[in-house]
């Protein structure tokens, strides 16, 4: 292959190529013809990429303005040793997918490559079938490299020294259910060695609803619904299809704002015109090409919205909550904890009905307010007071239109367990504090502690304390939410005159978020 760039940022191998030679690119990093070009593309044309030589001369070994390089995967052969040693300013690379092999010293020297990722295909980090291998040396001297994605679910082999050299502390993220835990290890020059973590690969842990339904005349950003995500990493995607199941066909009748983020991330959904007749899309959360999850969306037509209509119509548009002290059961169920005693936390049930339907409640320790209409409607549920008792409280609410009963709600509150010397309620959601008298003995009281179900490595210990010998241990737990009971067991008397406390701590991937407190006071 012949080469004739002009100077600049940017270097695409013409299409009529098909393979590539040892020496092709060893000027561009000397050349003062191509000193200039940061940026390399090798296109689908090129199969085949023989770019080690020797030691000083291999594919694009020291050039150090290069920043971004692309392999396609129609590469399918040749050597990769030594391929990007010491490009000092590379941050961007993408290899070929059919590589199965990264061999001696491919990225030694990279210092400003922050993260890569490793292909399913390759089987082999530091192929030791070529000359110069005892010492692979993979990575070394990559001195801002925190981050590796290793997307086989079977972890390549890897080699003595294959990581010596690299960053300390990065972390390592891997398909969820893989062994990287020879990658991990912390003998002597692999990852472990250099204090990185173990982590996983792309995580979609909470999608709030899968059905967003809007009457026939919602056609503006004041019609918005929500749909609540929450995953481990920010690179993911909505994309709107009319086909469901597929990724490749827009839909312009509806908008989705919002931006993909790290966590817990809010999207508004609504339609930019009114239907006549009912029509139908669907919103794929997409990760890496593959869809995760489907939201349904519908939108009423005219026809159907008609309040004339003989037959009514009602759906449960979302069910959310306000001010974070109540979660979603099984099925149309809304959960409280049993210390929410206001309308200060509440769940927001919100309707689409063709029909002003009724709103039928019986019970007295849960209050439903809302006024029903034709469109949306939005009903604030919310107990009136802590449940004192041992047991949960249910109840259920109805939404009738005609005496027919179109929806039926079911709301339950668990116990606000209370401490023996009824001096606090303990539930984790907020610092609570509690005091036992100096004279009492054996197993006292009871903690409520409530987990969201999105915390998955949480920790409840025992943070600082003047009472040593005070032990809580867990007594129950209940599988309908992480709801767990602890209980103080073997409690002395306390013959000093000073009070004795203790703080246990609520850690969730070691970062505390809650304490709670118990005191025993002195003898005096």
């Amino acid at each position: 292959m012949g080469y004739a760039p002009n100077a600049g940022e940017v270097y695409e191998v013409p299409s009529n190529i098909t393979g590539i030679g040892g020496y092709c690119f060893a000027r561009f990093a000397t050349s003062a013809e191509t000193t200039a070009v940061n940026t390399i593309i090798i296109p689908s044309s090129v199969t085949t990429f023989h770019t080690y030589i020797t030691a000083e001369w291999s594919g694009f070994k020291g050039n150090t303005n290069l920043t971004s390089i692309t392999i396609s995967d129609s590469v399918v052969s040749g050597r990769t040793e030594f391929m990007f040693n010491n490009c000092t300013a590379l941050t961007d690379v993408k290899v070929s997918n059919s590589w199965t092999n990264w061999g001696r010293e491919m990225f030694n020297g990279c210092s400003s490559l922050t993260g890569l990722t490793v292909p399913a295909s390759v089987t082999g980090v530091g192929n030791v079938s070529y000359e110069h291998s005892p010492y692979p040396q993979v990575f070394s001297g990559c001195t801002s490299l925190t981050s590796i994605t290793a997307e086989s679910s079977t972890a390549p082999t890897v080699t003595y020294k294959t990581f010596e050299g690299i960053a300390t502390g990065g972390t390592l993220y891997h398909p969820e259910d893989s062994d990287y835990s020879t990658w991990l290890s912390d003998n002597e020059y692999y990852l472990g060695y250099y204090l990185w973590n173990d982590g996983i690969d792309f995580q979609l842990e909470n999608v709030s609803t899968y059905y967003l339904q809007f009457p026939y005349n919602a056609s503006s950003v004041t019609s918005a619904q929500s749909i609540f995500i929450t995953a481990n990493k920010p690179d993911y995607q909505l994309i709107v299809s009319d086909v469901q199941n597929t990724t490749g066909t827009g839909v312009s009748w509806i908008t989705v704002s919002g931006t993909p983020a790290s966590g817990y991330t809010e999207f508004k959904v609504y339609p930019t015109s009114s239907a006549e007749t009912q029509r139908n899309c669907w919103i794929q959360v997409v990760y890496s090409g593959n869809i995760l999850a489907t939201v349904t969306v519908q939108q009423l037509g005219y026809t159907s919205a008609d309040t004339g209509s003989s037959e009514a119509e009602l759906t449960i548009a979302s069910i959310e909550t306000e001010g974070g002290s109540a979660y979603l059961g099984p099925g149309n169920r809304v959960d409280f904890l049993g210390t929410i005693n206001s309308s200060t936390s509440v769940w927001l049930i919100k309707i689409d009905s063709n029909v002003v339907f009724d709103i039928v409640n019986d019970n007295t320790w849960f209050t439903v307010s809302g006024t029903p209409s034709v469109g949306r409607t939005t009903l604030r549920v919310y107990p009136n007071s802590n449940n004192n008792t041992s047991d949960n409280r249910w109840g259920e609410f109805y939404m009738k239109y005609n005496g027919q009963t179109l929806r039926t709600i079911s709301v339950k509150q668990i116990p606000a367990y209370e401490m023996t010397s009824g001096v606090s309620y303990a539930d984790m959601m907020t610092t609570g504090q509690s005091e036992i008298a100096a004279s009492v003995t054996g197993t006292v009281g009871q903690l409520a502690l409530w987990i969201p179900m999105s915390y998955n490595n949480w920790e409840f210990n025992k943070n600082n304390s003047t009472w040593p010998e005070l032990d809580l241990q867990r007594t129950s737990y209940a599988p309908e939410g992480q709801y767990f009971r602890y209980a103080i067991m073997s409690l002395t008397p306390n013959t000093s005159s000073s009070s004795r406390s203790c703080t246990f701590t609520l850690s969730v991937n070691g970062s505390g978020i809650d304490s709670w407190m118990i005191t025993q006071l002195g003898a005096n």
